[in-house]
């Protein structure tokens, strides 16, 4: 695993464990307060969510068609639309680059590389790995776009969001097989927004 994914990896775990237990969908308000980050502005924005540095912690950005700024406890993070849970968890990943006092932590990652490590470590906060174990059931494996789309209903995220997580997880996964999902473009062009593969396809 890349440097900054395994740093964020583990602060993932750690803030998990302090906040157990746990239950999908993800409580993202609790994990969110536990790091500090204060309150909440939903406001029109170019981009999906920003972090910002405050006197007493963190004010995390949304996108929203209002603007609206609250206290995080005020916010309950299952009524979120699934593209909003992903941009909180991302934005309480950004928390895991500072010190105590709120500084960026040194050395940093690249912005780029720090936008894919929140990713990652998104993915990690809203799809843990003992609940997807509970979620998946004793001696099954994950197999099929259906039981994806089961585990982000219950887990309140996309099914592509399912899958990159479960492509971590081969003590999941089937002996030899490939899942992926795709996204048409409006030019007409196709994607792949989503992989999950093993043995041969590898």
């Amino acid at each position: 695993m890349p440097f900054w994914q395994g740093r964020v990896s583990l602060a993932a775990e750690h803030l998990l464990r302090q906040c157990a237990p746990l239950r999908l969908p993800i409580d993202l308000t609790r994990l969110a307060i536990k790091q500090g980050i204060a309150q909440i502005r939903f406001r029109p924005m170019p981009c999906d969510g920003a972090i910002e540095v405050v006197a007493d912690g963190f004010v995390v950005h949304m996108q929203s068609t209002k603007e609206q700024l609250v206290p995080t406890s005020a916010v309950d993070s299952s009524a979120l639309s699934v593209r909003q849970r992903f941009t909180f968890a991302h934005e309480i990943s950004h928390t895991f680059f500072y010190d105590a006092a709120r500084q960026p932590c040194k050395p940093h990652p690249t912005p780029r590389l720090l936008e894919g490590s929140c990713n990652h470590g998104a993915q990690r906060l809203l799809l843990p790995e003992h609940l997807l174990a509970r979620e998946i059931g004793t001696g099954r494996r994950f197999d099929s776009i259906e039981m994806a789309l089961d585990i982000a209903s219950a887990a309140r995220v996309s099914a592509e969001v399912v899958l990159q997580r479960m492509d971590e997880l081969d003590q999941f996964k089937e002996t030899d097989y490939a899942i992926l999902t795709f996204r048409k473009q409006d030019d007409g062009g196709i994607v792949t927004t989503g992989v999950c593969i093993n043995g041969v396809f590898r």
